[in-house]
């Protein structure tokens, strides 16, 4: 099932009912067996990509200024690390 347009980075739970997205760099979504999706956060001076690594699904965002990482839980980000 087609989530968006302009999805650029893509992440699915290891138990495949949660699938984390982001929409053209700014818009970090979750969408839960495949339903409608929700926002989780967004910026839009940033780069942002979702990725799982290790049955963690993670989240990063960088600038110029600033880089963080964090874990996505279910609806939640819990940081990992921020560094300005």
């Amino acid at each position: 099932k087609k989530l968006a347009d302009d999805v650029t980075s893509v992440a699915v739970s290891e138990d495949g009912k949660m699938c984390y997205y982001v929409i053209d760099g700014e818009e970090l979504c979750y969408s839960k067996k495949n339903g409608k999706k929700k926002e989780i956060t967004s910026s839009d001076e940033a780069g942002m990509k979702c990725y799982n690594k290790s049955g963690l699904v993670m989240y990063t965002i960088s600038n110029e200024e600033e880089d963080g990482a964090y874990i996505v839980d279910g609806k939640k980000l819990n940081e990992v690390y921020y560094s300005e």
